[in-house]
């Protein structure tokens, strides 16, 4: 389903969307539908949860190719289901390299995305989502792990507030919300509480990880609740910065200087699990958004 981002209304065209999916995408061969596979992305251990979710990463090593982000959120290869997020070239399928969740069922690679630039170095940056993080005795607080895109090196780290927060659940880029010439990272926590209200969107800043943006699901008995899917939108309410969409029973935008919803809808039994910000796809100026309701 394709969404047109607008301040007030949302409106809705159903469209049929053809995805090569794999989790492993290419090698030069074609597919029995006529599209050309262009890279195959393996790993050696075993499946891990390897390709459970991927992510366009921008120009990471700057040959001028976009490359790819891939999670493996069951990843036992420095500590059981600690997880890890691997970056790959889009120009030959090359591994760039990986980052691997710090601790026990961290599941590092739980979301992943490319992020833009954060640290102004001019390569574009990935994170990766571990919603189970803890450190003793914090349980389940969550940690978003931000990597250079340049060597791999982890830039910050990004906790949950409270035990059952789960930040991370969601990982996107933001755009650039405070004009600062950096990237600002967008993060979900899709807390598992009754209070719906525990769960929250934040961006933090790419320059120095401060807060720029934080908004929560509605309270009990609310009419909108949070679940993992976030994406940076265009500038849809004409003041000169990107804005944000938050997915759940349904859609919230909201204006990334502020943080003021500038609209929610909502569905009854609907649960829209991803949500991607796609170009203007019907030439009205505003960028659009595709998502998929599993509850269908």
């Amino acid at each position: 389903m394709i969404h047109k981002q607008r301040s007030g209304r949302v409106s809705f065209r159903q469209v049929r969307l053809n995805v090569v999916a794999c989790a492993m995408v290419a090698c030069s061969s074609v597919a029995s539908d006529g599209q050309e596979v262009l890279h195959q992305f393996t790993t050696d251990t075993p499946p891990q949860g390897f390709g459970t979710v991927l992510a366009a990463a921008g120009d990471i090593d700057g040959d001028g190719v976009g490359d790819v982000v891939i999670g493996a959120h069951l990843d036992s290869t420095t500590v059981q289901k600690a997880g890890r997020f691997s970056a790959y070239s889009g120009k030959d399928g090359a591994h760039l390299f990986t980052v691997h969740g710090l601790g026990f069922q961290h599941y590092l690679g739980s979301s992943v995305a490319g992020v833009g630039d954060v640290n102004a170095d001019g390569f574009c940056d990935v994170a990766g989502g571990a919603p189970y993080a803890e450190v003793w005795p914090a349980v389940n607080r969550g940690l978003v792990r931000v990597a250079s895109g340049r060597d791999g090196v982890v830039l910050a780290d990004y906790c949950g507030d409270v035990d059952g927060d789960f930040l991370g659940s969601g990982v996107s880029n933001a755009g650039d919300l405070d004009h600062d010439g950096r990237d600002d990272v967008l993060a979900c926590a899709q807390s598992f509480s009754l209070d719906t209200g525990k769960a929250f969107v934040r961006v933090y800043s790419g320059a120095d990880g401060s807060t720029l943006l934080n908004s929560f699901g509605d309270p009990s008995g609310g009419t909108f609740f949070i679940k993992e899917s976030v994406t940076g939108l265009g500038d849809i309410d004409g003041d000169q910065t990107r804005d944000v969409l938050v997915g759940g029973n349904g859609f919230r935008a909201l204006s990334g200087a502020t943080g003021a919803v500038l609209y929610t809808y909502t569905e009854v039994g609907a649960y829209f699990f991803k949500t991607w910000s796609v170009p203007d796809v019907d030439g009205d100026g505003l960028r659009d958004f595709v998502s998929g309701n599993y509850q269908d």
